[in-house]
């Protein structure tokens, strides 16, 4: 098993081409940290992973800190992409969160980008 954040497309997607482009992109620039699926096969799914296998977590002496850094790690890894994606993004950022919105919602936020 392991442990990560995935982009994918489906298969009839619209802006598929261009999304397989960007997605070759970021595969070229970072082979050794962005793993590839089906980037050419139809009518398949096709995905870019960034991922580790759980068996590397198992020899850190404080296993639980090892996967929430890895997953701070994953979350800094999709902003230095996003870039190479010249599509809308949808979705919330912990950046555009507004302070009475953190103060409300910090069991939330803090569970959601924290939390393993």
């Amino acid at each position: 098993p392991y442990l990560g954040i995935f982009l994918q497309v489906s298969p009839n997607f619209p802006e598929r081409p261009k999304i397989i482009e960007s997605m070759h992109k970021v595969i070229n620039d970072k082979p050794n940290i962005w793993t590839p699926e089906n980037l050419t096969i139809l009518p398949a799914w096709s995905a870019i992973f960034y991922r580790k296998s759980l068996q590397e977590f198992l020899s850190e002496k404080d296993q639980l800190c090892a996967v929430k850094d890895f997953f701070l790690k994953s979350i800094d890894e999709l902003k230095n992409i996003h870039p190479d994606f010249s599509f809308p993004w949808k979705g919330v950022s912990i950046e555009t969160v507004t302070e009475p919105d953190k103060e409300e919602y910090q069991d939330i936020l803090s569970t959601s980008i924290g939390g393993v």
